[in-house]
């Protein structure tokens, strides 16, 4: 995932706006961890010059799979991109924003339902986003999306920073509690 880095204001202050981790690669969290299940420990590298920064991280899930993501924040004239592959013991997927049809396939799970929404390159994903969200209410489903998942999400991004900051494989432990609304 690549973008241009934030320009001014607090957003290009990494340490106030969680940086390329929390503005970029969070979402890729979210995709291994949909992809690939939850997220046992980390390794992580970050550089930065100037407005640019990267980081890479590999995620190793309990699973036994392994992710790895690119997050880059760039001062070059770049459009926004994100890609994916997914390897597996029948084949490869991928996806990429670049692309008319950035899905070729869609994938159904054991009770029928689709695994992900139908998407256009031309729809905006934050308008799909809200539409499922309310879709969801009016039909009494549960969201795809959970707080849960969010939490989980912060958690990693947390690890990933704490082992790019000291060059460590930081282990995620199940310390998570149960709180009430």
């Amino acid at each position: 995932r690549q973008g241009r880095s934030p320009q001014s204001g607090w957003y290009s202050d990494a340490p106030l706006s969680g940086g390329v981790l929390l503005d970029l690669m969070i979402h890729d969290i979210d995709v291994a961890r949909w992809v690939a299940g939850d997220v046992a420990r980390v390794f992580a590298r970050t550089n930065a010059v100037g407005a640019s920064q990267t980081t890479q991280a590999f995620l190793t899930h309990a699973s036994g799979a392994i992710s790895q993501l690119t997050a880059t924040w760039t001062t070059a004239p770049i459009e926004f991109r994100t890609l994916f592959d997914v390897a597996g013991s029948t084949g490869l997927l991928s996806a990429d924003s670049d692309v008319r049809r950035p899905f070729a396939a869609v994938t159904t799970s054991v009770d029928g339902d689709t695994l992900l929404p139908r998407f256009d390159a031309l729809t905006s994903p934050y308008r799909a986003e809200l539409a499922d969200f309310l879709a969801g209410i009016d039909e009494g489903r549960p969201p795809r999306v959970t707080a849960r998942d969010g939490l989980e999400a912060m958690r990693i991004a947390d690890a990933i920073a704490r082992s790019a900051e000291t060059g460590r494989v930081i282990a995620l432990t199940d310390d998570t509690q149960e709180v009430a609304a």
